[in-house]
């Protein structure tokens, strides 16, 4: 069945990873938005890093084992209100950020970034961050790397606004949002010795400048690193994302002085009404360091509003079709009625429910469902796969695409209140979402094999 397919991925995840630098909003740390476009949208452009940086020459081996672009890759780090921010890199040759205007597809500026270092990169839209770590991904973690690892801070504009040396060890860029980048210092030799020993974790805020805010070592260390973030910055509390202790808490800090906060119940998936909601590995809902449930918390997904229902659900294990279970706002958070169907958005007072269709009929069934009767409002039949649900203004914003084959993708724009559809445009080949703001989405390939080839798209 879709629908359980869908939600067990989406239990997996808690929401599209995508979106979770923020509170269930875009990338940019907005909590809940809906896209507004000023006219019909379609694809304005499409390119790839080949065509915006020749000087990377990703056609000339880089390597040994290097074939014909092989090495060089493209990523999309942020948007702002006027560019699209990407990091492009040939190995650890040559690294560089360019800002591509959204009105042209055209590069506005680009900065090169030291070479021989790992670079990463992560921001908001007034500017990025970029680790530079002199250990490889794939060194021995035993060794000493030599040279400090460093974080860069570009403002979207392209103006330097800082270079902080954080000095050596291992470093990660968990995560950027609201002027605040968040950078874990980790022992990677000491994870490796055991899946089960946790290792010394400590996590560090910097400003827009570079500076650091404070620092704090998670007590015990934690569990596996590689499992833990983004940073979910909700009121006073930066949660580092399904993180957890060596006890199996949840990772919290306070947004002032890093003041360590161990959440009851496992990992942090998303925050309702100001409480944390964890999941243990085990499986089950905790908020507010209660256990409510059995079920899976389905947090945060995307919406246009903060006022969005508390909903756990299954997996359809043995064999049952997908139900989610919208709860109360309130302790002890009863059930107030059951939806089939994965709930992926909530949009304009109403869930937006992805399941399965009729029989006979193809693709997948968007519903748009009253959380507070569990009325119907609406329901179509849309083109499978449907891989993102996103609120529009006064639109729901249905698409995706293959990436096991060649076959075009598509997104499709659906009125909020009737479900008649009112645009499509087709989009590359094995298409992802990797970045929406208030105003565009923006589309990444992920499945050929010369990175330097595929393409980046923007919709508004």
């Amino acid at each position: 069945m879709l629908a359980a397919a869908a939600l067990a991925v989406l239990l997996v995840g808690s929401g599209l990873a995508w979106w979770r630098t923020s509170a269930g909003g875009d990338s940019n740390g907005d909590p809940a938005f809906a896209v507004s476009f000023s006219g019909t949208p379609s694809v304005r452009w499409q390119h790839t890093l080949k065509d915006w940086a020749p000087e990377l020459n990703c056609s000339t081996a880089s390597g040994a084992d290097d074939v014909d672009g092989a090495g060089c890759s493209a990523s999309v780090v942020t948007t702002s209100d006027r560019f699209v921010i990407v990091q492009g890199s040939h190995g650890m040759d040559r690294n560089l950020l360019l800002a591509v205007d959204k009105a042209s597809g055209a590069v506005a500026w680009k900065r090169p970034l030291p070479s021989g270092v790992d670079v990463s990169c992560a921001g908001d839209d007034s500017r990025v961050w970029c680790l530079l770590n002199p250990r490889s991904a794939y060194a021995d973690y035993t060794a000493d790397p030599g040279e400090p690892a460093r974080l860069m801070v570009s403002a979207t504009g392209g103006a330097d606004e800082g270079n902080t040396k954080l000095g050596t060890g291992d470093h990660v860029l968990v995560g950027a949002s609201d002027g605040a980048a968040f950078v874990g210092a980790q022992d990677l030799a000491k994870e490796a010795e055991g899946a089960q020993k946790a290792a010394p974790f400590t996590l560090i805020k910097f400003d827009g400048a570079g500076k650091q805010q404070w620092s704090t070592a998670v007590p015990g260390g934690i569990a596996d690193s590689a499992a833990a973030g983004p940073v979910l910055r909700d009121g006073d509390v930066d949660y580092l994302l399904q993180g957890a202790t060596a006890d199996g808490g949840g990772l919290g800090f306070l947004d002032g002085d890093g003041a360590f906060q161990r959440i009851a119940g496992g990992g942090v998936e998303g925050v309702f009404r100001g409480a944390p909601v964890s999941r243990p590995k085990t499986g089950g809902t905790w908020i507010g360091g209660q256990q409510i449930s059995n079920d899976d918390p389905v947090l945060p997904y995307w919406r246009d509003s903060n006022d969005f229902p508390l909903i756990t659900a299954d997996s359809g294990r043995g064999g049952e079709s997908a139900m989610a279970r919208v709860r109360s706002d309130a302790p002890p958070y009863a059930v107030q009625r059951t939806v089939t169907g994965v709930p992926l958005a909530y949009c304009g007072g109403a869930l937006i429910v992805l399941g399965d269709p009729d029989p006979g009929l193809g693709g997948v069934a968007l519903r748009s469902v009253d959380p507070r009767t569990g009325h119907v409002n609406w329901a179509v039949t849309v083109p499978d796969p449907a891989e993102f649900v996103i609120c529009g203004s006064g639109q729901i914003l249905v698409g995706g695409a293959e990436i096991n084959n060649d076959a075009a993708g598509g997104i499709s724009g659906y009125a909020a209140g009737t479900g008649k559809r009112l645009w499509t445009s087709h989009l590359p080949a094995q298409s992802m979402l990797a970045n929406v703001d208030r105003h565009s989405l923006v589309f990444a390939q992920m499945g050929t094999g010369d990175e330097s080839l595929q393409q980046i798209a923007l919709v508004s």
